[in-house]
């Protein structure tokens, strides 16, 4: 994977794990709310997915992959 790849889904994965964070801490907000949870069986789908795509983003930004932390400059 190149470096342009690893940006990109590094991105992605930031940008997924803010918009699922808000998301989750203001479940009951009527603007965000995507299903309504009064809703039989299918009521907390959209908390279920909301909660994959945080998962998802913490685990792509742990990954092995992730870009580095460029190097530190030794002072002499």
């Amino acid at each position: 994977m190149d470096n342009q790849q690893r940006t990109t889904r590094r991105i992605g994965a930031i940008v997924g794990v803010v918009v699922a964070a808000i998301y989750l801490l203001n479940p009951t907000a009527g603007v965000l709310e995507l299903i309504p949870d009064v809703a039989p069986v299918i009521g907390n789908l959209d908390e279920a997915g909301a909660t994959a795509l945080l998962l998802w983003g913490v685990q792509q930004l742990r990954s092995r992959d992730a870009l580095p932390l460029p190097p530190l400059k030794n002072r002499r």
